[in-house]
């Protein structure tokens, strides 16, 4: 049978001014097979030492994982071959290793170790034919039902890859369904700016201009998140004693509305660093425990960090958003004043705090202050609007 080939719309992608977002949507979208070698399937003398062969270590999933999404599959390839010759490893870890051993440059024996009809095995058996052999068809048929309904609804990593493999063979009608809900269930996932390119580029051949127009900004914005948070976490591997980097992770989960992400980057650094106290980091999760609800911590974390940082305009943006939680607008506009004002502002960081307290300004009745506070958020860089929506 003829495989099915990308449709020729899906190749015309618009440049993207940010060398990031370019890198992550042509990935996507220019449709080339990875290299494929020539080494083909173990002989029959590999089945005695499969007897001889552990199944990797407890952390092993986690670190496969985190090598596949850092482009890092080399490193760890050798132990995932391991795991495909292990009779006991569980099919998930499997399908893990075969994903590493198909990026670090074994397609086909990768491949061949993807049999089977456990979802973790299936969906490794699609990444890898719609990756690394330009097999759509074959990959979309992994994942959906004989009547093209996704196998596993509740896999968001299955049905992105299904959506993008079905835009490959140029059925953008049954890919975009399963994009949209694959984004809606993991809007933030590795494969999330892919799917948010083909989708683009499915409403740029339907000829659907605003959607398009739309899709555009949330596609490189996607992109730019996923590129950012790549280098930070390549920078916390590379010196996982410096708090800089674990900053940086925490500041992106927050700012896409993650703050247990956040939480769990921060904990993890404090644990390997015997809780070394930090007001940055001790602010940074009194903010994650207040998003989560848990307020009496967060103002206690508040209250560790002031004590080593008495004047600090992000730790009163912190205490405001507190104190608005709590019903006390007097004190949480006091903060936010602080926060704007004063000398050691970062403001790029507190672009929220200017905003904030410009709309608070305009609930009071000051309009002139709000638009002259507005005005400044703009300048720094701000894009939303005066008003509440």
């Amino acid at each position: 049978m003829k495989r099915a080939r990308p449709a020729p719309w899906l190749f015309r992608a618009r440049a993207w001014t940010l060398a990031a977002c370019a890198a992550v949507l042509s990935s996507c979208l220019d449709g080339t097979p990875a290299a494929e070698t020539a080494a083909g399937a173990a002989d029959g003398t590999a089945s005695k030492a499969t007897r001889a062969v552990a199944a990797p270590g407890p952390d092993a999933a986690r670190r496969w994982r985190e090598a596949l999404e850092l482009d890092l599959a080399p490193e760890v390839a050798a132990e995932a071959r391991g795991a495909l010759l292990a009779l006991d490893a569980s099919s998930e870890l499997r399908a893990l290793a075969a994903l590493v051993v198909a990026q670090a440059g074994e397609a086909r024996p990768a491949l061949d170790a993807c049999r089977g009809d456990a979802p973790p095995t299936r969906l490794a058996r699609a990444r890898i034919l719609l990756e690394q052999f330009d097999d759509p068809a074959a990959a979309a048929a992994c994942l959906l039902a004989a009547d093209g309904r996704p196998r596993e609804p509740d896999s968001a990593e299955g049905l992105l890859v299904a959506g993008r493999a079905l835009a490959r063979t140029g059925d953008c009608a049954g890919a975009a369904p399963l994009l949209v809900a694959g984004l809606r269930l993991a809007p933030h996932a590795h494969d999330a700016p892919a799917a948010r390119a083909v989708l683009l580029a499915c409403a740029i051949q339907r000829g659907a201009r605003d959607e398009a127009s739309a899709l555009e900004r949330a596609a490189r914005t996607s992109a730019q998140w996923q590129a950012t948070m790549k280098a930070r976490r390549l920078q916390a591997r590379a010196r996982p004693d410096e708090l800089l980097p674990t900053i940086g992770i925490a500041e992106l989960w927050l700012s896409v509305d993650e703050p247990r992400r956040a939480l769990q980057a921060l904990d993890a650094y404090l644990a390997r660093q015997g809780a070394r106290p930090d007001a940055r980091c001790f602010g940074l999760r009194a903010e994650c425990l207040r998003r989560l609800g848990e307020r009496a911590s967060a103002r206690e974390y508040l209250a560790r960090a002031r004590a080593l940082v008495p004047e600090d305009a992000e730790l009163s943006y912190f205490e405001a958003l507190l104190a608005r939680d709590e019903g006390d607008r007097e004190s949480a506009l006091a903060a936010l004043r602080r926060a704007c004002d004063a000398s050691n502002a970062r403001e790029g960081r507190l672009l929220r705090a200017q905003l904030e307290l410009a709309r608070w300004m305009l609930e009071d009745g000051r309009a002139d202050e709000a638009r002259a506070r507005h005005a400044r958020y703009l300048e720094l860089g701000g894009d939303e609007p005066l008003e509440r929506r």
